[in-house]
């Protein structure tokens, strides 16, 4: 005999779900009629099954929508095994309870079964079945398939040990995996912590003070962005004078919106546009379809925080006047345009050159900058700047949306370019560290994932004696 969890020894008959259970399907009651729904009859779907066995109804039905239609109503105890939608997923009604065709409901009609361990065991069965599915069109598990699934019984005693000793496993390993995501979300605050020590001034020692300290003058913020403005108006793309953005004057004592008299010893503020070149993109009609020239372009879907994805890149028909004017250029940042909640607008990555003379779609904004490109993706990214998108984009409609102009018009801090270098090295040198420490979290969530269904196996390996059986 093979042992299970704990080594208890068990042995089991050699049984099928139909021998051992009364299986009866679900139903739905006619949504359009408004009295059938406002009973005290619980009613499930596969949604209102949860990972521990629980059945949350979040609607309830009246006695004649029951006698309306296909469901029917288990006692409390009885199985509900999602059969279609949550395949694998396994409730235990906690009062008499009716439920929808994504289920089916299963009664024991032998004595001796020990609830729990029939909703471990039911849960691995139709799990492997849906593991044999993947990649395939099958929509669930037919009541047919359902009732040929192998049912393992052995003694009541025997069935008790297993569930309870599965209990404590899956306690233990539910604390781990919650450590595991609390240790996920303290990384997100820590890369947020690090960005915004970055862009405020606090994450390296700034220009000034190691100026000072080496008795040597240095290029401060305010006369970096004069020379940027300077050699913009030489080459025609700017007018060689800075214009302060709103929220660079505004008066605060609140250190994490950094007011102008706020910013480190050297540093100043000024706006995106005057700091990087914005400009659109190629606007996507059915006439591009036919033209001759077919480049690869980035879309929204393309641009994530930090990430360009380029797994799906499609081509799009141009002129050469396009190529010249839109081809993106490596260190070019890409500014999720958007028309949604705050958080999906403002995205922005960095393009690195991966796909030669690659555009980008008009939804998508890009900035060419003429600092370093890396301190305003950065900014943009961290808390202070995700403040200043959120603030530029809201309208009094409650929608969000930016424009190149909006764009142009963001707030960002100037440290001098030496110290926005040694900036940029730092936070590529701790979120490296976060990184890596995600992909070891990522694994071992993972490993507890495969853990789980490797200690059901476990429990229901019971070998081929017989002898243990009640």
């Amino acid at each position: 005999m093979s042992p299970s969890p704990g080594g208890i020894d068990v042995a089991r008959q050699q049984l099928t779900v139909e021998q051992v259970f009364r299986v009866w399907g679900g139903g739905t009651p006619a949504t359009g009629v408004a009295e059938y729904w406002h009973g005290s009859i619980p009613w499930a779907t596969s949604a209102d099954l949860d990972d521990d066995f629980g059945v949350t109804s979040r609607k309830f039905i009246t006695p004649e929508a029951v006698a309306s239609s296909a469901t029917h109503v288990v006692p409390k105890e009885a199985l509900l095994v999602a059969t279609r939608v949550g395949l694998g997923k396994v409730g235990i009604a906690t009062q008499p309870t009716a439920y929808s065709q994504d289920c089916q409901g299963l009664v024991p009609k032998l004595d001796g079964v020990v609830t729990r361990f029939a909703a471990y065991q039911l849960k691995l069965r139709t799990q492997e079945f849906r593991h044999i599915s993947r990649g395939t069109t099958i929509a669930g598990v037919t009541k047919k398939q359902l009732l040929d699934i192998p049912f393992a019984l052995p003694k009541p005693a025997v069935q008790q040990k297993i569930a309870d000793e599965l209990d404590l496993q899956f306690s233990r390993l539910d604390a781990a995996i919650e450590a595991l995501k609390r240790a996920q979300e303290n990384l997100k605050r820590y890369r947020a912590s690090v960005l915004q020590a970055a862009v405020t001034g606090r994450l390296v020692p700034t220009e000034h003070e190691l100026a000072q300290a080496e008795g040597r003058d240095y290029e401060t913020g305010p006369q970096l962005l004069t020379r940027i403005l300077v050699e913009r108006k030489a080459a025609g793309t700017g007018k060689g004078k800075a214009k302060l953005p709103r929220s660079c004057t505004h008066e605060s004592g609140n250190e994490e919106s950094q007011p102008s008299g706020h910013w480190p010893n050297g540093w100043c503020c000024t706006s995106v546009g005057q700091v990087a070149i914005p400009s659109g993109g190629i606007t996507k009609n059915a006439k591009r379809r036919a033209m001759p020239i077919q480049v690869p372009y980035l879309r929204v879907g393309n641009v994530y925080a930090n990430e360009v994805r380029l797994d799906r890149v499609e081509k799009i028909g141009v002129t050469e006047g396009e190529i010249t004017k839109c081809t993106l250029s490596p260190g070019d940042l890409l500014v999720v345009e958007g028309n949604g909640s705050p958080d999906q607008i403002g995205r922005v990555a960095q393009w690195r050159g991966e796909i030669e003379q690659c555009l980008h779609q008009n939804h998508l904004i890009r900035l060419r900058p003429n600092a370093d490109s890396k301190w305003i993706l950065y900014y943009l990214l961290s808390p202070l700047g995700r403040r200043e998108i959120e603030r530029v984009s809201s309208s009094s409609s409650g929608l969000h949306t930016l424009s190149i102009g909006k764009v142009a018009a963001l707030s960002i801090p100037l440290p001098p370019l030496a110290e926005q270098i040694r900036i940029v090295a730092e936070v590529e040198r701790r979120l490296s560290v976060a990184d890596q420490m995600e992909s070891t979290l990522t694994a071992s969530l993972t490993r507890a994932t495969r853990l789980r269904q490797a200690i059901l196996k476990r429990a229901f390996s019971f070998g081929d004696s017989y002898n243990e059986c009640g």
